[in-house]
């Protein structure tokens, strides 16, 4: 029995895991295609990934944006625990500690986009677009990093960030 095994069938006693859970549930209904003739085994697996990783880290839990991670994952292998394994890499190892906890890693990275494209383009964002635009510029953003670019790129380019995030151990 493997320790992925042992977490899968592990109680968990947290609070949140009911939370976790529905949210899971909510996110992996919406990941892959009802078209897709594997789309119910592809969503069972899924969600056995994300609910064991919530076991594995309860100070992380489950973060919206995990479900396009892991597809991702899942659409380069096939052993499901290798994907576990590979997200608990990605997670705990490559990027920064506090990256998903409470977001602050997220938050800080489109801080940091922003602040560069405007020094570089010598603009100040926020009046140029007005409230809403920038607001929602940055809802744009958060869903870049806090999905790994897996949502709103192409697969070549996700591929090219990727190999930069796995090869450099940051984006």
């Amino acid at each position: 029995k493997t320790y992925y095994t042992y977490l899968q069938t592990h109680d968990i006693t947290r609070d949140t895991s009911y939370n976790d859970e529905k949210q899971i549930d909510f996110d992996v209904s919406r990941t892959f295609s009802n078209d897709d003739s594997n789309s119910k085994y592809k969503k069972q697996k899924l969600k056995r990934i994300l609910m064991t990783y919530t076991k594995r880290n309860a100070s992380i839990g489950y973060v919206q944006g995990f479900n396009f991670i892991v597809s991702k994952l899942m659409s380069y292998i096939d052993n499901e625990e290798y994907i576990f394994w590979i997200l608990v890499m990605i997670i705990e190892h490559i990027l920064p500690i506090n990256y998903f906890s409470e977001l602050a890693g997220v938050m800080a990275d489109v801080d940091l986009l922003l602040i560069i494209t405007q020094q570089l383009y010598h603009i100040n964002l926020q009046p140029e677009l007005g409230d809403n635009a920038y607001n929602y510029l940055k809802n744009i953003l958060f869903q870049w990093y806090s999905t790994l670019f897996t949502v709103g790129f192409n697969n070549e380019t996700v591929d090219v960030i990727w190999d930069m995030l796995f090869l450099e151990k940051g984006i």
